[in-house]
Order: structure tokens, then C-alpha cells, then sequence
């Protein structure tokens, strides 16, 4: 019953990072749990078929436990895993790798050591800091709910965005009622080391001047400052409705030798040393030759397509639904010089489904879908298209699963898995998998 104190030995971790303990059959989960510790918790939540509970003594401790740096640990929701060992965290990665195929795709298979960073704090390039007046407080949400857990310092944030956000804290409360922040936005570009700042707005309004010009005097790394005005309700953040304050309305990055320009709307991947070794890992996995004809679906602004096509001087096509992404995309293909490379704006299922159509010759497909992965249709055009090779890049081992299983199907083979950890101290972790025909 809730409220009873219970004693019981962690057994596994689910795919959200919370300890299992089982009494008899029933499973109560929780946080910040390592299997074989053996746990005093008291149960904060029943449901039918298991429940939840907050621990309260450890009777035993595992020696893959180490001490969060974060104080906030783990009652943020940003981080998942900070009470684990390096080892410990890619055991638990790799592991969900192989159990998501398992339970999604009925195949045991074997997954690569993952690639993990020897340095994994202060990696992200890109981060979004909720505000809230009434009481005043900034920091992120506890864990499945719309509660501010007020912060200071964010452990896997880039030093030049805490800095940043240290000296800003104090000074908008004083400004919320004319300058009324709802969420703050940095995007650094870590191989330039220029910066974008975003103030996303409750109301339209301008951003005072004693504001900006303290900015500017005290960060001189920052080269664009933009606001962004939502007043509607809801999880969509970044509108269209923006203005640049100062700078351009991009930065600029370098990737694997190629020049980015990113937007505020970009889609960047967060972590830029692990990136390079994720995508250099598809691009070798694929075997391109200079006269294949290469499908780069969900492409976003490029970065992926864009390498292909100077690494190995292939024909790559690129299909983007967003806009905005195509244009960057060709701008950054111009900026480049790379004329073996077009994109087309479409969803991936239609321009999957045009190639597929048409029969023209596909000899290799890259897929980076985002997190709900590839629709049945989708699938089907790719198998369809018969390529010699797809490459698929998922930030999700369960949808990715699932997919595989039906790519199987329709006549591919797997042929390795690679794990990539792209988020150290949380759960998720990035798949590159080579299929090829049968």
C-alpha cells in the first residue's frame, strides 16, 4: 500500500534509468537505483500491476555507483544516469540496445562496444532554459511534469553557457514585467566559438537597452541575438515570429571540415565531438564509390548528405519536408562548393515513394528519422528501391527495433550495430545500423 516502507534488492533498470525491485512478481520502480544495491524505500505510488518508490536507506551500494556532480540529481529531468559509472553506462546503453531487438523485432543480435566520449560533461552545443515569474526561478523540469526546478549550473552544458546564464538569471527577474522571458535559448557552435542568444517572449516587446549592451560588453563571443515571440500556450516554442537584435540570424560551425550556417530553427545534433565519430562511422559503414547514387532521407540542413558527397564524390540526393532546412541545406552546399549534391523539399515518405516509383537507381539509403522513426510507407518505397545498402541512424533503439524488423522482412540483412553515446549522464543513446540486401 503506498506510504509502507519496503526493503528489496535492485534486479534490472528499465529503459528510463529507474531501478526494478520486485516483491515476489510486483515491480516497483526507482530513481537513482543500481542493480544489486540492496534498498530501504518507502512506496510513493500503486497502480494495479506496479508501483513507484522513493529510496530511503541503502543497505548496500554498487561499485559501478559514483557521486552525481550535479546537486540537483535526481530530481531534474535532464539527466538520468549521473549516479552511474562510465562502465556502468554504457553496459546499461548497450543493453537496451539488444533488449529493444529482442522485444521489438524478435532478433537477438550483437551490439558493438559503444563509443562513448572520454570526456562526457559540458558537450552540449544547444541548450533551452524555461523562466517562470511569480515566483521568480529558471532551471529545467522535474521529471514528468511542468514544475521549474530552479538552477544554477547545468553540468553537461558548455562553460561559455553557464556563464552565460549565470549572469542573465539575476538581472531578468528584475525585467520580467517589461521584458517578459519565457524560455532562453543559447546555440553555440564549439569549433568557431560563435555564440546565438534567444530570448523567447511572452509578449512583443524590445529588449532594453541597458540589457543588450551589457551583453555585448561582457560576451564578446556572441554573434547573434535574436528574439522570439510566442504567446500561445503549449510545448511549441520557437515560432516564426522573431527578430534579430544584433548579428545575423544564423552562426556558423564546422563539421568534419564542411562549413554550417545554423539557424535558430536548425536541426543540429547537441553533442558536435560525438557527431563526428557517429556520422564518419555511417559514411564507413556505407562503402560509397564515386559512382553511386546516394538517398539521404530526413537530411535536415545537410550535415550527414553533405560529407557523403566530399568524402566520396557520389551523387547524393537529399529529402527534407522543412523549408527552411532546404534552404540552409543548399546554402550550405554552395558555401561548400559541393555540386554533387541537390535537395528536394518533401516529406520522406512521398520522395521515398517518387524514387521508388520512378525506378531510378538508388544504390545507397541513409536514414536519420526523428525519434517515432520511419512510417510502414516510407519503409516500404526503401524496400522497394532495393538498394545495396541502407544505413539507418536512429535516436531511438526502440523504434529503430521495430523498423529493422520490418526492413528483415522485406529482404534486408543486419549486418552490424554500432552504438554511439551521444548523451552521456541520460538515457538515450544513438544507433548507426548497416543493412544490406539479402
Amino acid at each position: 500500500m503506498k506510504n509502507e516502507v519496503i526493503t528489496g534488492e535492485c534486479i534490472d533498470i528499465t529503459r528510463e534509468g529507474f531501478g526494478v525491485v520486485k516483491v515476489g512478481s510486483f515491480p516497483y520502480f526507482l530513481k537513482n537505483v543500481l542493480i544489486g544495491e540492496q534498498v530501504k524505500f518507502v512506496v510513493t505510488l500503486l497502480k494495479k500491476n506496479f508501483g513507484y518508490g522513493k529510496p530511503l536507506e541503502y543497505l548496500s551500494l554498487s561499485p559501478e555507483r559514483v557521486h552525481p556532480r550535479c546537486p540537483l540529481f535526481p530530481q531534474c529531468g535532464g539527466c538520468q544516469l549521473q549516479q552511474m559509472s562510465s562502465n556502468e553506462q554504457a553496459r546499461f546503453k548497450e543493453t537496451l540496445v539488444k533488449r529493444m531487438f529482442y522485444r521489438n523485432a524478435d532478433m537477438t543480435i550483437d551490439v558493438k562496444p559503444i563509443k562513448a566520449m572520454d570526456k562526457p560533461w559540458n558537450y552540449r552545443n544547444k541548450v533551452m532554459i524555461p523562466f517562470q515569474d511569480n515566483p521568480y526561478k529558471a532551471g529545467f523540469y522535474r521529471v514528468n511534469s511542468h514544475d521549474i526546478i530552479d538552477m544554477d549550473v547545468c553540468e553537461i552544458q558548455s562553460d561559455v553557457q553557464n556563464r552565460l546564464y549565470a549572469y542573465l538569471k539575476p538581472k531578468l527577474k528584475d525585467l520580467m514585467r517589461q521584458f517578459p522571458v519565457r524560455t532562453l535559448m543559447m546555440r553555440e557552435a564549439m569549433a568557431t566559438k560563435q555564440f546565438m542568444l534567444v530570448f523567447v517572449l511572452w509578449k512583443r516587446c524590445e529588449i532594453p537597452k541597458i540589457l543588450l549592451k551589457d551583453i555585448l560588453e561582457t560576451f564578446p563571443e556572441m554573434t547573434s541575438i535574436q528574439l522570439c515571440f510566442n504567446t500561445e500556450e503549449g510545448n511549441t516554442l520557437l515560432t516564426r515570429d522573431t527578430a534579430v537584435v544584433y548579428g545575423e540570424e544564423f552562426i556558423e560551425d564546422v563539421l568534419l571540415g564542411l562549413t554550417y550556417q545554423i539557424s535558430m530553427h536548425s536541426f543540429y545534433q547537441i553533442n558536435p565531438i560525438q557527431t563526428e565519430i557517429l556520422y564518419q562511422t555511417a559514411i564507413d559503414y556505407a562503402q560509397i564509390k564515386p559512382e553511386d547514387t546516394v538517398l539521404d532521407l530526413y537530411c535536415g540542413i545537410g550535415t550527414i548528405g553533405s560529407t557523403i558527397a566530399k568524402q566520396t564524390g557520389a551523387k547524393v540526393i537529399g529529402i527534407e519536408v522543412v523549408p527552411e532546412a532546404i534552404e540552409d541545406a543548399r546554402n550550405n552546399a554552395k558555401r561548400n562548393g559541393l555540386e554533387n549534391i541537390e535537395f528536394i523539399c518533401a516529406d520522406a515518405r512521398k520522395g521515398a515513394q517518387h524514387f521508388a516509383e520512378a525506378k531510378q537507381t538508388i544504390d545507397v539509403i541513409v536514414v536519420d528519422p526523428p525519434r517515432k522513426g520511419c512510417d510502414r510507407e516510407t519503409l516500404d518505397a526503401i524496400i522497394a528501391m532495393k538498394p545495396r545498402t541502407l544505413v539507418y541512424v536512429s535516436c531511438d533503439p526502440a523504434t529503430l527495433a521495430r523498423d529493422v524488423r520490418l526492413l528483415v522482412d522485406g529482404g534486408f540483412r543486419v549486418e552490424e550495430v554500432q552504438p554511439v553515446d551521444m548523451f552521456p549522464q541520460t538515457k538515450h543513446v544513438e544507433c548507426i545500423t548497416l543493412l544490406t540486401r539479402k
